[in-house]
């Protein structure tokens, strides 16, 4: 038993828990074990190291004193620090060793050492490196080392191994180790060694703050850790209840998903060694046949079942049936409980006695029935065996048979809540009437998964509320019939939605209640179509709902119906069977020819277009009846029709595409026709495409030059037009076409490209153009030469967009001069930054960061070190620093790493968020790196498993 908080022993229940459990964890101390203990004769013997602490431990008068230490090597790039225990003449003969993880070595961290004597002649030590609160970082990890130090007759006169860990922060918890104080009526005065950590305690539902949760006890005898075999119960607050028989015979509970049965703590068949707990599911399959039988054998005290409980509803009480109910021998046969301690979420307690009836009334009556004096919410139920009767084979001859007759076995137990009700009319209504009144979406979405064994009822009882006068109660309803059966469900959906008004807040509910039963809404919906007027907002959105939910066939009947109502519904129309996709295209051709210059011919290839500019998007498409579109390109009277054909055979070529789409170019006199050619000229390839494009250059409408211009930046052939291109940058003044013209010679091969943009540079430095170039070939990572950069920041005057672009261009240069000229701009001391100082200071610290963002960019190692220089530079401004860490994220560096966490106290406030968010971003970068380099050793091994296999086959021929 384990004392209070206030020292006083604690009223207990023996609670035998995880049974099996330390051979789990026996094998996770081995190996702890074994890493940590060292060859005890092992010298310290590297005199160059960097001492982290180093501390003397006495752990008896008579013997040896030990020395601990923790350091690194000085002579080799270590990511830990090394945990040293050593005694023996100089105390420099090592008996443990063990490791810090490298997080310990920020000067936050300090060192406490605790020793207990749990044996004659052992000692357990913890180590443990937690922060200074006062100066470190909020709740940063704590990290233990439990050691075990034995007498030993050896040099140093003890012998040591490493037992155990913990790691753990106050706010997310761990794994801890202490000592502590057992209670006097287990073991007088005697102090433990404990592991605690909830993760892995037992779930008994509500234990309190002063009672045990999840611990290991370490055993020197094993030289392990071993669960905790009790629990602390207060049981003086639980209130006494008793169970009666029904009035009327037990039935099943009409509502479902109440409670799912979590966990046992233990089980006759028995649970795998050290591995989960049963879960018993046989309480709550109502099936007396089936039972949940505890696994002790000594009449189950302190053996519990838990429970996961909705919150959605409280619970009224229990239905238990105790013993074994698949038959009256098997009733008597084993042990029944005769009285439990039910558990609760907050902490209450029910101590219930279970009375001694007949068995004929038992089976008769179906169980016992218990009721909580007032309902109650919890979030889980745990029941206790807390006294038990046993069976008849307890006095059997055989060993089995007398533990099975003292294992308490348990039919049936049953939550019952306040929503049960006899009839499924009434049960619906209640829980419909719950989800009405509830404010919190997530509660009424447990509420409805109740129903899932009264639809049909609870179908009914919606739609009571959803005829009503009360819209909030609407809105909060409707939702149930998402998850009911379609061909009931779906009839009363498509009633309401007819009634209701679209201003309704349970309007938009009840769409998305329709759009949850899929294409089983689709033929509903299309029939509902032939009640509601086109011309309201009611009809759309049901045109929409079966473009979401329509099959093919579904989607085909929107077609008939295309060119009809006004424009938004057209739309809406066309968007519904476009989402058909690919599969619909035949359809649409076919609609397109039937009636050539009509709207329906407008709606039906406005639906290609959208499906060929989502699924062609970025490659061509095929279409069996490719003449049709080129037919109305060629032959139709109306303009838009026209537009929308020729966009089209940009998707799907035609044979005659380049020919046809070439002579529009030249010859149409509309400029949108011709500059529709251009568009869907980019995608046929050859010769004869791009010339086309090349002469629209020429064209008087700029509409068409910047339609061609772009075709040609698009396509992979436009280098051999590169003269012409730059005649047309010459020329054009529609900045659209000037942007798309000069981006095509930034990113061009063509000898003639790079030159001009270099001169245009060198020429007209605050030209118009110029800016927009250098934008284009950083983009394409393409800068101009060294000397024109020079020369173009030479000049006085020169515009700071340009002045911005050069900056950032010279990080481009792999010169080996680059960085100490980078350097030079960061410091203010370039001439021209030097010149902005005076004119624009604004000017000038923006330059100076993009300079320092260039440096990282270029990822060099001069760069680097210039970049930490401006981090640790006192006097530099501030926002530069920030700038200086910014850039340093671009880098990949775990050494990096380590030489900005040295800086996590020293560096001024205001650069700390940085500094976490370039520490984040380095480590985010090595972590790509390695997972890179893991993803291609697994290839080559994969690659060279394959040519050994490869070999065999062709050896063994």
């Amino acid at each position: 038993m384990f004392t209070s908080p206030s020292g006083a022993p604690s009223p207990l229940r023996v609670l035998p828990i995880l049974r099996g459990a330390p051979a789990a964890s026996a094998l996770l101390t081995s190996a702890l074990i074994a890493l940590g203990a060292q060859p005890v004769s092992a010298q310290i013997s590297a005199p160059e190291r960097i001492e982290r602490h180093s501390e003397t431990i006495e752990l008896e008068r008579r013997r040896p004193a030990l020395q601990l230490n923790i350091y690194q090597r000085a002579d080799a790039d270590e990511r830990i620090w090394n945990v040293e225990l050593a005694g023996g003449p100089g105390r420099t003969s090592a008996i443990c060793r063990t490791t810090f993880p490298r997080e310990v070595g920020q000067n936050f961290y300090i060192f406490e050492i605790q020793s207990r004597k749990l044996t004659s002649t052992g000692h357990a030590i913890i180590l443990e490196a937690r922060a200074d609160y006062q100066r470190g970082p909020l709740d940063p990890p704590v990290y233990q080392v439990a050691m075990w130090v034995d007498r030993a007759n050896s040099s140093t006169g003890w012998s040591c191994g490493v037992i155990g860990r913990g790691e753990y922060t106050r706010l997310d918890g761990g794994a801890s180790l202490g000592f502590r104080q057992l209670s006097p009526e287990d073991a007088p005065d005697t102090t433990t060694l404990v592991r605690a950590d909830r993760t892995r305690g037992p779930s008994f539902c509500g234990l309190q703050k002063e009672e045990d949760r999840g611990f290991e006890i370490f055993d020197p005898d094993q030289g392990r850790f071993v669960a905790g075999d009790r629990i602390d119960l207060q049981l003086e607050q639980a209130i006494d209840l008793e169970a009666t028989l029904p009035e009327r015979a037990y039935r099943i509970p009409l509502t479902a998903n109440i409670f799912s049965w979590a966990l046992a703590s233990s089980d006759v068949r028995g649970a795998p060694v050290g591995g989960l707990p049963a879960r018993p599911i046989s309480l709550g399959d109502a099936d007396l046949k089936t039972a949940w039988i505890e696994g002790s054998g000594e009449g189950g005290v302190g053996e519990y079942v838990s429970a996961n409980v909705t919150t959605a509803v409280p619970i009224r009480g229990l239905h238990i049936f105790p013993g074994h109910g698949r038959s009256r021998d098997h009733f008597e046969s084993y042990a029944r409980p005769t009285e439990l301690l039910i558990g609760l979420s907050d902490g209450l307690r029910f101590r219930v006695a279970l009375p001694d009836v007949s068995t004929d009334d038992l089976f008769e009556s179906g169980g016992l029935t218990v009721t909580f004096p007032e309902p109650v919410y919890t979030n889980c139920l745990s029941a206790m065996i807390l006294d038990s009767q046993p069976g008849a084979m307890a006095e059997a001859p055989e060993a089995e048979r007398r533990r099975l007759g003292r294992s308490v076995a348990i039919s049936e137990l049953t939550l019952t809540s306040t929503v049960d009700a006899p009839t499924e009319d009434e049960t619906a209504r209640r829980i419909v009437h719950e989800v009405v009144l509830e404010p919190q979406a997530p509660r009424r979405d447990q509420l409805s998964r109740m129903t899932t064994r009264i639809p049909s009822a609870t179908i009914t009882a919606v739609d009571e509320v959803l005829r009503g006068d009360d819209p909030t109660a609407r809105d909060r309803a409707v939702p149930m019939l998402a998850s009911l059966p379609s061909d009931e469900a779906v009839p009363t959906l498509m009633a309401h939605l007819k009634r209701v008004h679209t201003d309704a807040p349970d309007y938009r509910a009840t769409q998305r209640a329709i759009a949850a039963h899929g294409a089983r809404a689709a033929d509903p919906l299309l029939d509902l179509l032939d009640q509601l007027d086109p011309t309201e907002r009611k009809y759309v959105d049901a045109v929409r709902l079966i473009g979401r939910l329509g099959s093919l066939i579904q989607l085909g009947r929107l077609i008939d119906t295309f060119g009809q109502g006004p424009d938004r519904l057209r739309n809406e129309r066309v968007r519904a069977v476009a989402a058909g996709g690919v599969a619909m295209l035949p359809r649409l051709i076919d609609a397109a020819q039937v009636s050539p210059d009509s709207p329906t011919t407008e709606d039906t290839l406005q639906a290609i277009g959208l499906i060929a500019r989502r699924d062609f998007a970025h490659e061509t498409g095929e279409l069996e009846d490719v003449d049709a579109l080129l037919d109305l390109a060629r032959t139709s009277q109306v303009r838009r029709h026209r537009l929308r054909a020729i966009e089209a055979l940009g998707y799907f070529l035609h044979p005659e595409g380049v020919e046809h789409l070439s002579d529009l170019l030249v010859e149409d006199p509309d400029p949108l026709i011709r500059a529709a050619a251009a568009g869907a000229l980019t995608r046929y390839p050859g010769d004869e495409a791009r010339q086309a494009l090349t002469g629209a250059l020429q064209d008087n409408s700029p509409d068409v030059r910047i339609a061609a211009i772009g075709a040609l930046g698009a396509r992979d052939d436009a280098a051999p037009s590169t003269p012409e291109i730059i005649d047309y940058v010459e020329r054009e003044r529609w900045h659209t076409g000037l942007h798309r013209g000069l981006d095509v010679l930034a990113a061009s091969a063509h000898p003639e490209a790079l030159p001009y943009l270099e001169r245009l540079l060198v020429e007209h430095p605050n030209g118009e153009r110029v800016p927009v170039a250098l934008r284009a070939l950083r983009h394409h990572r393409r800068p101009v030469s060294r000397q024109a950069i020079d020369q173009a920041m030479a000049v006085p005057g020169l515009r700071a967009s340009v002045l911005r672009q050069l900056v950032s261009m010279l990080g481009m240069h792999d010169g080996p001069d680059i960085d100490a000229e980078l350097l030079n701009i960061a410091r203010g001391t370039h001439p021209t930054v030097a010149a902005t100082f005076t004119e624009d200071p604004s000017l000038a610290g923006e330059l100076r960061r993009q300079a320092l963002n260039a440096m990282g960019t270029r990822r060099s190692a001069e760069g680097r070190a210039n970049l930490l220089a401006f981090v640790v530079d006192d006097e530099a401004p501030e926002d530069l620093r920030i700038a200086a860490l910014q850039a340093l994220a671009f880098f990949a560096d775990p050494t990096l790493v380590e030489e900005l966490q040295e800086l996590a106290t020293t560096l001024p406030r205001p650069l700390r968020p940085q500094l976490r968010d370039t520490l984040a971003q380095i480590q985010a970068r090595v972590a790509i790196d390695d997972a890179g380099d893991d993803i291609q050793e697994f290839r080559d091994a994969l690659d060279e498993r394959e040519k050994r296999r490869l070999s065999d086959e062709k050896s063994n021929r």
